[in-house]
């Protein structure tokens, strides 16, 4: 019984964010920061030979891992963004219309109903990365042909981890929003903090920046490095940069498994820690 109230609010969830303007402004936009950078990375090559420009780095080892490792950040990076709004459109739909309220007083727990919060919005960002990758994938071939016909199945290779992590990052940052969304009534203020996270935490992955910030309490400069290598942003750069220097998903496993499981590690640990605080706020916090 638990089990199908979860599925009913994740499918009522799944609909509500298809049908919210604000999520369909927020996906259009990200389509458009999507194509935008895309086309910056192809710019950069001659398609040709996919040999690179002398301001940017030979291209080494797969095509794929090149391929996957531009289409790991773009993907993430403005998919945080998205998740903000998702979360944000999750928790303030509600409350505005009052529907928290009707929901908490029929015989559901709140922990059914964030789990099916939870549920919902997963799988709504799940079809974002496949319908995303399926895209981009289409524009590879059109724009680099016969390179990526002959690395496609490497690229198809690295598409598991590049969606294990595209969820752990996407659900970090909606896990915060509504983080935002219970903690403060005010929900224009929750929307912007949601927001002043993303950038906030994506600053971090900036050495100059967390230079400022560290300076106030005179830390040196290795503290800061590490400070800032902690960034989630940074976690993906990591990653990517094993996979453009792969020969392959097989030949990066076999050169550097321990190292990216560690950084997947700690990315799912940050997300973990955001659920289970937009979890415990929710169901200790009166949300009506």
């Amino acid at each position: 019984m638990n089990s199908n109230s979860i599925l009913v609010i994740a499918r009522k969830e799944f609909s509500d964010l298809v049908g919210s303007r604000l999520v369909v402004f927020i996906l259009a936009f990200y389509v458009l920061m999507f194509i935008l950078s895309s086309y910056n990375f192809y710019s950069s090559f001659d398609v040709s030979s996919l040999s690179s420009k002398p301001e940017v780095p030979d291209v080494i080892a797969s095509p794929a891992g090149v391929f996957c490792g531009a289409f790991i950040m773009v993907a993430c990076y403005y998919g945080g963004l998205v998740a903000v709004v998702l979360g944000y459109s999750s928790m303030s739909g509600e409350a505005d219309g009052k529907a928290l309220s009707t929901l908490l007083v029929k015989p559901l727990y709140r922990d059914t109903i964030v789990n099916g919060k939870l549920v919902g919005a997963s799988c709504f960002l799940c079809c974002v990365f496949w319908v995303v990758a399926a895209f981009y994938l289409a524009g590879l071939f059109l724009f680099f042909g016969g390179v990526i016909s002959a690395c496609f199945f490497d690229f198809l290779g690295f598409l598991p981890l590049a969606f294990i992590l595209y969820m752990l990052y996407t659900m970090l940052f909606f896990s915060l929003s509504m983080l935002m969304c219970i903690t403060f009534k005010e929900q224009s203020l929750a929307l912007f903090s949601g927001f002043f996270l993303w950038i906030f935490l994506n600053l971090m992955s900036n050495m100059m920046f967390m230079g400022y910030i560290t300076s106030f309490f005179n830390f040196d400069r290795s503290t800061t490095h590490l400070i800032s290598s902690l960034a989630p942003y940074n976690i993906l750069s990591f990653i990517s940069g094993d996979i453009v220097n792969s020969g392959g998903v097989f030949d990066m496993l076999a050169k550097s498994f321990s190292e990216v499981a560690v950084q997947v590690f700690a990315l799912l640990l940050y997300c973990f820690v955001a659920t289970v605080m937009a979890y415990a706020s929710f169901i200790r916090r009166d949300v009506s």
